[in-house]
């Protein structure tokens, strides 16, 4: 590809107008612009959308992605073959593709599901049943980027929007002499069996040592240990992980250990930063259930009596599962409704803007900023924004997908 526009002129021939428009929204100030309305007569073949999207990527590796999701999102999996599916699926968590049916469409949904075995297949809907709202995204996003991999390592021959060459096998491998491919594997073996051979007697040894040192000196008394433990306090001001009066503890974040899961109160009045952590939030009415992400700030509002009013959502991002329809969510730009039994997520950014998904059930928008609601299904999402067009006035709006 010679330059950026011609690569965003192909990558434009790809995309319906609605989508064209859409994208252009999404990208950066800087190459939305030069998204041209396609001259080409002819859809482009995947060799040219490699070479525009490795054209983009070089420019600018924040857009790529913008666009990869654009040309290729999670309901075109539906593209690849069932041994492409497969062997795909092979290198895809439970936890992680849990998550991403959930806020798949049923064709999808369906697809995936009929290439597992009948074992793992009852696996994952257990685990649909169990998933935790709010990370539906970033699942889908990473079984699209496995499929990149995979097709970059040439185990699956479709493409799906990869901006790297494909690494062919090396000339004459496939017909490398079978001893030679054994005298290898017994080397590797071999090596290590020595290194194993070697842990184990290196382990031995210490737990000789260990038990010399603690014949010699005798063991610890609980008083001792008692005492040690009773001066270990926590740093002011750092949230840790809690054990709750039932007995429940943290447990880790399935897809990154080092993220632990907390359950935390809100009572009205009070406000929460989850800071480093997950958490699941507890609410004195139990009009909700809540699941913070990590760098999470809210607030439970107070109507009076130690009565609790809507919860307020200041900054970061949040899974909500409606269970009374009197429950509200305030955001800097709008407040959010909805019946019994709704899932949505919300997102707050650092300009204020809303970020609003919807999963099961459907939600009421109402702007704060103008006279003026909206209402959200299952399936669709939605971004609200207000820009200020002079010192009396503002533009809001809701951008729909």
């Amino acid at each position: 590809m010679t330059n950026l526009t011609d690569a965003l002129d192909t990558i434009a021939g790809a995309l319906d107008e609605t989508s064209r428009r859409s994208l252009r929204n999404s990208l950066p100030s800087e190459l939305r612009g030069q998204l041209p309305v396609p001259i080409r007569t002819s859809t482009p073949t995947d060799q040219e959308l490699q070479s525009a999207i490795t054209s983009v990527a070089l420019a600018d590796s924040m857009a790529v992605h913008v666009i990869q999701l654009y040309l290729f999102p999670f309901s075109a999996l539906t593209c690849l073959k069932d041994v492409e599916i497969q062997k795909l699926l092979i290198h895809v968590g439970n936890p992680t593709l849990a998550q991403a049916l959930m806020g798949a469409n049923e064709a999808v949904s369906a697809y995936l599901l009929k290439n597992l075995s009948a074992r793992r297949r009852a696996l994952i809907q257990d685990e649909i049943n169990d998933v935790e709202v709010g990370e539906v995204s970033a699942a889908q996003t990473m079984i699209l980027d496995e499929v990149r991999r995979q097709y970059d390592a040439g185990h699956i021959n479709t493409y799906f929007g990869s901006a790297e060459k494909r690494q062919p096998a090396p000339v004459g491998e496939k017909n490398e002499p079978k001893k030679r491919v054994l005298r290898t594997t017994k080397k590797k073996l071999g090596f290590k069996m020595k290194v194993l051979l070697g842990a184990g007697v290196l382990l031995i040894g210490v737990v000789a040592v260990w038990f010399l040192i603690d014949t010699i000196t005798g063991q610890e008394t609980g008083e001792d240990a008692s005492k040690r433990t009773s001066g270990t306090s926590k740093r002011a001001g750092e949230i840790l992980p809690k054990e709750r009066a039932t007995g429940r503890t943290e447990r880790p974040y399935e897809e990154n250990a080092r993220q632990k899961l907390v359950e935390r109160d809100l009572e009205p009045g009070r406000s929460l930063d989850t800071g480093k952590y997950k958490a699941v939030i507890e609410l004195s009415d139990s009009r909700a259930r809540i699941v913070a992400g990590a760098a999470t700030e809210i607030h439970q509002e107070n109507e009076g009596s130690d009565a609790a009013g809507p919860l307020n959502l200041r900054l970061g991002t949040i899974g909500v599962e409606i269970k009374d329809a009197d429950f509200g969510l305030l955001t800097p730009l709008v407040k959010i409704a909805g019946n019994s039994g709704t899932k949505f997520q919300v997102t707050i950014v650092l300009d204020a803007t809303t970020k609003i998904r919807v999963f099961r059930g459907s939600v009421h928008v109402q702007s704060l900023e103008v006279d003026h609601f909206w209402t959200l299904a299952a399936g669709q999402q939605g971004s609200f924004f207000c820009r200020r067009q002079s010192s009396n006035t503002k533009n809001c709006r809701l951008s729909v997908q």
